[in-house]
């Protein structure tokens, strides 16, 4: 790292990928200092990976919220809009293991609920440790009939949620459940649903595209405060349909790496 007048310099490896070169220096730029190489290497690899397994293109939203020295640098998004920390704890990053929430603070990941595309879209998020307090993890509310409401949440005993449908998604998983959580839709009549390391086929129809301009919130599925919960979370992506399954062995593999940051 080198000191030019007001800015840093990173000098780039050129063995990198450009897209993941373009997203470590945003990271290191809003850090205030470079990263390591092994964490470099970590998120290169999972760039490259996500585009070995053509889902790179599919995303709208990705970002990492781990391995990043400072909570600036983890909301650097690799694909998407600038994400916006609403009352979300600075204290509660930890680099190793992502960002915790505490109940009142959220990200808006400035993605709107209608830019989903309708029985084309998927959602989901690596929760390092489980909620014990509100009900959202990821999503938003629609309208009053929440006809295209899209979101990750918890109920009493599972995991449960909506896509694109003001109807309830019965998923088998506990809520207690930890590490990859996610969606995806590429009909109007069924769904993907994985979480725990297995994914549920479930015939669950979609009602119609949202005409809402709510953006898409973590830690949160509207911006009431009983729906904010205090899990942490790792990782998140919104997008088009895509194969969970791959994305899952992808995201558990960068945040192993992450995890063993000396």
């Amino acid at each position: 790292m080198e000191w030019w007048g007001n800015s840093y310099q990173f000098a780039a490896p050129s063995s990198y990928d450009t897209d993941a070169q373009n997203w470590i220096t945003a990271i290191e730029t809003a850090d205030g200092q470079a990263l390591e190489t092994t964490t470099k290497d970590a998120y290169n690899a999972f760039i490259v990976g996500l585009k070995a397994d053509a889902q790179w293109s599919l995303f709208q939203l990705l970002v990492v919220l781990a391995g990043a020295r400072t909570q600036a640098g983890a909301l650097k998004a690799a694909i998407g809009p600038a994400q916006t920390g609403i009352n979300l704890p600075t204290a509660g990053y930890n680099r190793r293991l992502g960002q915790q929430g505490d109940g009142t603070g959220y990200i808006d990941t400035g993605l709107r609920l209608n830019q989903l595309a309708l029985n084309n879209s998927s959602m989901g998020l690596w929760v390092a440790s489980a909620a014990t307090s509100g009900v959202g993890y990821m999503g938003r509310d629609d309208t009053a009939s929440n006809t295209g409401e899209t979101a990750i949440y918890r109920n009493s005993s599972t995991l449960t949620g909506r896509h694109q449908s003001s109807s309830v998604i019965t998923a088998s998983a506990a809520n207690t459940t930890t590490g990859f959580i996610g969606m995806s839709r590429g009909s109007s009549s069924s769904l993907s649903f994985r979480a725990g390391g297995s994914t549920q086929g479930l015939s669950y129809s979609s009602a119609g595209t949202s005409t809402s301009a709510n953006t898409i919130l973590v830690f949160s599925r509207d911006t009431s405060a009983g729906s904010r919960t205090n899990g942490r979370v790792a990782f998140y992506w919104a997008g088009q349909n895509l194969n969970l399954a791959l994305l899952e062995a992808r995201v558990s593999t960068l945040i192993s790496a992450i995890a063993a940051i000396p």
